[in-house]
């Protein structure tokens, strides 16, 4: 498939879908890079734990996720810094990474599809992919998608992120926390230069 081709794709999925676009958004490959299983499982393994912070995890709990994960050399600044802290209403800020945590395990193969994000993930249900696989088991379990399967998402998540925010018609029941969570975790599974936000 053409960029061109990938575009219109996407342009006709959020037609079926009832959403205003712009077509005048540009095609978005010229800098495609694909990671490595193991990177993104790593980022993956650093957004559970960040996720379950957010969700009550005493510091010492957290300490021995780092642990048994072997995972510290790999979480931003951001994150640590957070991990760090004791528990604060900030802290609902940092649950919305399970949104991008959900966009990597579907890069993994461990969630079926990426459907639309018109509601929240079950995160309850996708944490429990490392618990019972296990650091490792996780990493060697994981099929990774095509390059096409991630570009054709990356493709769409863009132009419904664009028409969210420009609050198009079709996109009020459209999480914009969530649109933007898959959005910027595409970008980075897809784009050379992009760093982990």
């Amino acid at each position: 498939m053409t960029p061109l081709q990938r575009k219109l794709a996407s342009e006709q999925l959020l037609h079926t879908k009832n959403i205003d676009f712009d077509s005048k958004l540009p095609t978005i490959e010229a800098d495609f890079r694909s990671r490595t299983v193991e990177e993104i499982a790593r980022r993956a393994m650093c957004l559970t734990l960040v996720t379950l912070k957010a969700e009550g995890m005493t510091g010492d709990e957290v300490n021995e996720f780092k642990r048994e994960h072997a995972i510290e050399a790999y979480l931003t600044r951001a994150e640590k810094k957070f991990l760090g802290q004791k528990p604060s209403d900030e802290d609902g800020e940092w649950v919305w990474q399970f949104e991008a945590l959900h966009v990597l395990l579907w890069a993994l193969g461990y969630v079926i599809e990426l459907s639309f994000p018109d509601a929240e993930s079950d995160v309850g249900k996708e944490l429990e992919f490392l618990r019972e696989l296990g650091p490792t088991g996780f990493i060697e379990g994981a099929l990774l998608r095509s390059n096409q399967q991630l570009l054709d998402a990356a493709d769409w998540v863009f132009r419904l992120h664009q028409s969210v925010v420009d609050e198009r018609n079709g996109t009020d029941k459209i999480s914009e926390e969530i649109v933007e969570q898959w959005s910027a975790t595409l970008d980075w599974l897809t784009r050379e230069e992009e760093n982990w936000q």
